[in-house]
């Protein structure tokens, strides 16, 4: 008598209830995917990640710019002479100049093509990193950080539009933009730290420095991997006014 009520306790208590739910939810899923209404999330082929890695660099040294030079602006100011008012402008030249170009940027981009906006924004960033490594005073530092805004625009537009057209199917071009999410986060979030340290160790103007090899590896390798994307309304427009005599128009 004592062992039946020793079992009729065990199976009543809270543990074994929470159990007897997770193997419940457990199997409840499996019937789901095993009928098709979920799908498992697919995984990405060694191609699929370069690019995505890729395209993901743009958008890793773009952020990160944007918070490595909070730790810099005291020294900012001591090497350039500008005063504390002042060194909001080394922030806000880069914020407002990608914010406000962000539309123009996508428009270009869907018109022209988005690889070679990407590229052609990450080549005004190698630039303008070089130049603000160089500034000579605040206004120098100013004007390059706003040309850097712009650049970055252009990366970013670019980069989100090419992973849009790269990964035709839903599922993998999910997976690809988490993946960009997770990498712009990374990038404002060591941005930080890693300015300190560079700032520390070699002085801040090689907060501007650091950003040029990864413009580099950007222009070597997007042509490589990435092909060149742009907008159906233009090629729709493009293929009413030619005459599918070569194959451009009938093809996709």
């Amino acid at each position: 008598m004592k062992e039946i009520h020793a079992e009729l306790n065990t199976r009543h208590t809270p543990r074994a209830h929470t159990d007897d739910n997770q193997r419940a939810s457990q199997r409840f899923c499996a019937a789901l995917i095993g009928r098709g209404f979920v799908k498992t999330a697919p995984s990405l082929s060694a191609r699929d990640l370069s690019v995505a890695l890729t395209l993901g660099l743009g958008a890793f040294f773009t952020n990160l710019d944007v918070t490595a030079v909070v730790i810099a602006l005291p020294a900012m100011e001591h090497t350039l002479g500008f005063g504390m008012a002042a060194t909001a402008w080394v922030i806000d030249a880069y914020s407002l100049a990608f914010t406000g170009m962000l539309l123009a940027a996508g428009a270009i981009a869907d018109r022209f093509g988005r690889r070679r906006a990407l590229l052609t924004g990450n080549a005004i960033f190698l630039v303008a990193s070089l130049a603000c490594g160089l500034a000579w005073n605040g206004p120098s530092l100013w004007l390059a950080r706003g040309l850097q805004g712009i650049g970055a625009a252009f990366v970013v537009t670019g980069a989100l539009a090419l992973v849009a057209s790269a990964f035709p199917d839903a599922a993998v071009r999910a997976r690809v933009f988490a993946l960009l999410g997770v990498v712009s986060g990374v990038g404002m979030a060591v941005g930080p730290t890693l300015g300190g340290v560079i700032t520390a160790w070699t002085g801040w103007r090689w907060i501007f420095f650091i950003n040029m090899p990864f413009c580099v590896a950007l222009i070597i390798v997007v042509p490589r991997l990435v092909a060149e994307s742009q907008a159906v309304e233009k090629r729709a427009r493009y293929c009413r006014r030619r005459p599918v005599d070569d194959g451009t128009c009938a093809t996709d």
